[in-house]
């Protein structure tokens, strides 16, 4: 498997690097959670993230910027990443907490972690309103369940089951089917897409012919929450913007030998995630 394979099928972009890439990440989950199960080890999010982050950042290094925060916080706001997805023109912001699959119970089981008494989906979906950014769950998977108990909602390729390594989610859409113990992936499979389609998949991003990486993201993100919807509940989605928040820009213009010293600066306001991300098209 190499992460540049290109994608071939109709509605994904056809040699995107970037989506190869996540082609291959959401793969790799999907086997190396398999393995784990099979020999009895314990994969944590942290532990996925951090290879997740690596793996992109080594493959990418002129498109993608990875700035690290101090850990710890993360029970405070709930977020893992915060993420910038950008063409230099226009940006898509999106804050996300990862939880992977439990092999056993097939459960989300830490999905219903609290901080100090208070649901941790609450504070992530308060932030996440406080930057003006949707809030995303990425859901890393492993299941012996195959077609048709497992969901497939992209719409740009047939069913691949390794693609459901790593899946997306709408976390206000999340919040009303949480219940004690944890939540499924066959509860959640409905209101997912497989990871890739937040880069790869061009239609719902508008009627562009070519639409931008923040575009594609945007357009995924918005698919979420309307799939989600209900007589009950609707869901807002903050839209594309011109500009990031001044801690992107100071962050992604600080030269890489000074780069501690700007995130120690603006860590502040940008609050305690673990890692904030920057993706660029390479268009």
């Amino acid at each position: 498997m190499t992460v540049g394979s290109a994608i071939t099928a109709s509605g994904l972009l056809p040699s995107d690097p970037l989506c190869g890439t996540f082609v291959a990440m959401a793969q790799k989950i999907w086997t190396d959670l398999g393995r784990a199960r099979m020999l009895g080890i314990n994969r944590g999010e942290e532990t996925i993230t951090d290879n997740f982050l690596l793996d992109v950042q080594s493959a990418h290094p002129a498109e993608v910027a990875t700035f690290q925060f101090t850990k710890p916080e993360e029970s405070v706001t709930g977020a893992d990443w915060e993420w910038w997805l950008t063409n230099g023109r226009e940006w898509v912001g999106l804050l996300i907490q990862a939880k992977v699959l439990k092999a056993k119970a097939n459960l989300y089981s830490s999905i219903k972690h609290k901080v100090r008494g208070r649901p941790q989906i609450d504070i992530l979906l308060d932030q996440a309103n406080l930057k003006g950014i949707p809030a995303l769950y990425f859901l890393y998977n492993h299941s012996l369940l195959t077609f048709p108990k497992l969901s497939w909602n992209c719409h740009s390729t047939p069913p691949q089951l390794e693609q459901l390594g790593c899946t997306v989610a709408f976390a206000a859409a999340v919040k009303p089917l949480i219940k004690q113990g944890g939540v499924g992936i066959s509860t959640l499979g409905p209101v997912s897409v497989p990871l890739r389609c937040l880069v790869c998949c061009r239609g719902f991003a508008g009627s562009s012919d070519d639409p931008s990486l923040p575009r594609r993201a945007d357009g995924i993100v918005r698919f979420l929450a309307e799939r989600a919807a209900s007589a009950d509940a609707r869901f807002d989605v903050p839209g594309l913007r011109y500009d990031p928040p001044a801690y992107v820009r100071e962050l992604i213009s600080a030269p890489i030998e000074d780069r501690q010293r700007v995130i120690e600066q603006v860590r502040a306001e940008v609050g305690p995630i673990g890692s904030l991300v920057v993706i660029k098209d390479r268009s």
